[in-house]
């Protein structure tokens, strides 16, 4: 996670003429993934991003659209993969976890990118500026609003820059979908250890593919509940999916190492 996490940095920052080594990348993937785990929807990366960018010397209009556009890709990815788990996994589900992962899908997934792609339209800025100058205060709501607006057209005529580099857009996409399924993919790997006591429906397979569908819907579901690093929701919800495979004390050590493993 950490090396796609670097990888997709790096070539947005390469292709828009602003290199960096790759080590440098990582360390900011590092602190990305950090200011993730810490902050309610995972939505900490992104403003941290922006202002270590920007402290580096990137311009303003670059080290705001280049997080958004990692943001855009990593969502954009996972709603696929979620997508498909709703089809594969979503009729074993209990009703009422049906129900929360549709919820979660909306805010986790469908939400954030049509939003980022909306922030990139120019009506975007028109209707952030025109509700500053409306209900900011009279004294400097016309001067925030001119700052504001530069800020958005800078911001929006940087992303202009990727539209014609789609090879690097594709390459940052793929990276995007590694990295989802390198998180996706940690419960396979702590439930194999636990085979040879596992409970499986005959109906539900023991297998990669059923796993990481499982747990996309899992992901999916932390949505709905917004608290930091997901605590709490994020024990409820895979206990109450992954009980399908292991059950009692097992089931609390599974939960357990995936929980450590995934905030490591």
């Amino acid at each position: 996670m950490i090396l796609t996490a670097a990888l997709r940095l790096w070539i947005l920052l390469v292709r828009s003429s602003h290199c960096i080594s790759f080590f440098s990348a990582i360390k900011y993937g590092i602190l990305s993934r950090y200011y993730v785990l810490i902050t309610p929807w995972g939505l900490g990366g992104q403003p941290i991003m922006m202002g270590i960018l920007h402290k580096e010397g990137v311009p303003f209009g670059l080290a705001t659209s280049i997080p958004m556009l990692d943001l855009f890709f990593m969502r954009f990815a996972m709603a696929l993969i979620t997508t498909i788990a709703f089809i594969g996994v979503g009729p074993l589900l209990d009703p009422y976890l049906f129900v929360f992962a549709l919820i979660g899908y909306f805010f986790t997934s469908f939400l954030p990118v049509v939003l980022i792609l909306f922030s990139f339209h120019p009506q975007f800025s028109s209707f952030v500026v025109s509700l500053i100058r409306q209900y900011w205060f009279k004294r400097t709501g016309l001067k925030v609003a001119l700052k504001v607006e530069e800020a958005l057209a800078m911001y929006r005529d940087a992303f202009f820059l990727f539209r014609k580099k789609i090879w690097s857009l594709l390459t940052v996409f793929f990276a995007s979908v590694i990295s989802q399924l390198s998180l996706l993919i940690i419960p396979f790997g702590i439930l194999l250890s636990f085979v040879p006591v596992f409970q499986s429906s005959p109906s539900i397979a023991f297998e990669l593919s059923t796993l990481i569908q499982f747990m996309a819907m899992t992901n999916t579901m932390l949505g709905v509940v917004p608290t930091i690093g997901s605590a709490g929701a994020a024990e409820f919800t895979f206990s109450a999916i992954f009980s399908t495979f292991v059950i009692g004390h097992d089931l609390f050590w599974v939960t357990f190492l995936w929980r450590f493993l995934e905030l490591l």
